[in-house]
């Protein structure tokens, strides 16, 4: 799996704290009456996501999704900010989809997407 922490200073992803949390249960049916039931220990938080970049960091992380990543579909190990400070954790970037916006003054970018933080 990919990793942004070991080859870059990103500052971390600041995380929206309206997190939506996936089912953790999966119900199959079987033959006959029963029914069965997978708890996962694994939890996914979809969460909306901003990160501030700047200089020849935007390029960089814009060749490493687009080349490390494969265009943004593989999940990847990098570091983000919740209430409990700051994380490591393995995630991906929904549909590969990410948006660029000026911050201000010159070569300053605020990238937003939305992530799957897998825990």
């Amino acid at each position: 799996m990919p990793d942004l922490t070991t080859v870059t200073d990103f500052q971390p992803w600041a995380i929206d704290y309206n997190i939506s949390h996936g089912n953790a249960v999966t119900r199959t049916q079987q033959r006959g009456y029963k029914k069965q039931a997978s708890y996962s220990h694994r939890e996914v938080m979809l969460v909306d996501a901003t990160r501030r970049l700047q200089g020849a960091e935007l390029p960089f992380f814009e060749s490493f999704v687009r080349t490390e990543c494969d265009e943004g579909t593989l999940a990847f190990t990098d570091k983000y900010k919740d209430g409990g400070g700051v994380q490591s954790g393995s995630m991906r970037i929904v549909n590969g989809a990410y948006t660029v916006a000026p911050a201000g003054s010159n070569f300053v970018w605020d990238v937003s997407c939305q992530l799957e933080v897998f825990r």
